[in-house]
């Protein structure tokens, strides 16, 4: 599929599951959220946020092997959401493909975004094979963006600026989706103006990559 001719170029659909660890092949999905931005005339804009509390057979906090991890959804009070909930890991996964059907997406269609996201995506092929046949294998990592300005730009303390400003993350899906939004935003305004000496910088010789001129 050519995605610049796509109905949905210009969506990206922020995605973050919380999990019961770090082992897809083991541990299991807690809660996932999608924030659908779509871009019109160059301004993004959220069409739709979502999430869902996936329910468990037993006491979910049985199948946390890691304390922090316990503590941690403990704490936050997903846990006992968890507990409380009646919707099964199949329900959610079909309410998932609802929502990104709804904005027009096909198989193989969306752009998945957030930080560290190939950690989501794997929880997602692992336990919601018919949510992953509407991802594109195209994706936007938020900390890959982070990397590239502290390891490439040197722009290291700036990025640390902008992580402080963010505060803790509240470890649930959909405070965590819309934390990376405004990560990126912050990221970008830090880095907007550097682009022209990244390109003259690295580009090869000959490449025309200044429309000023300089």
């Amino acid at each position: 599929m050519d995605p610049f001719s796509s109905k949905t170029h210009g969506h990206v659909v922020f995605l973050d599951l919380e999990t019961t660890g770090l082992d897809p092949n083991k541990d299991r999905i807690l809660e996932i959220a999608m924030v659908v931005m779509a871009t019109s005339d160059g301004v993004p804009k959220i069409t739709e946020r979502w999430s869902c509390v996936i329910g468990s057979i037993g006491d979910p906090a049985d199948t946390i092997t890691d304390p922090c991890c316990l503590k941690m959804h403990d704490d936050n009070g997903l846990l006992k959401e968890c507990r409380a909930s009646r919707v099964l890991l199949s329900d959610a996964e079909r309410m998932a493909v609802d929502v990104l059907r709804s904005h027009g997406f096909v198989a193989k269609d969306a752009v998945i975004a957030g930080n560290s996201i190939h950690f989501d995506r794997q929880f997602v092929s692992r336990w919601m094979p018919d949510l992953h046949r509407f991802l594109s294998h195209r994706m936007i990592d938020v900390s890959a963006l982070r990397e590239l300005m502290t390891r490439v730009l040197g722009m290291g303390g700036a990025v640390s600026g902008v992580k402080a400003s963010m505060g803790e993350p509240k470890h649930r899906a959909l405070p965590d989706a819309e934390a990376s939004i405004l990560e990126v935003a912050r990221l970008v305004d830090v880095v907007n103006g550097v682009g022209l000496r990244f390109v003259r910088g690295f580009a090869p010789a000959g490449f025309v990559g200044d429309p000023s001129g300089r």
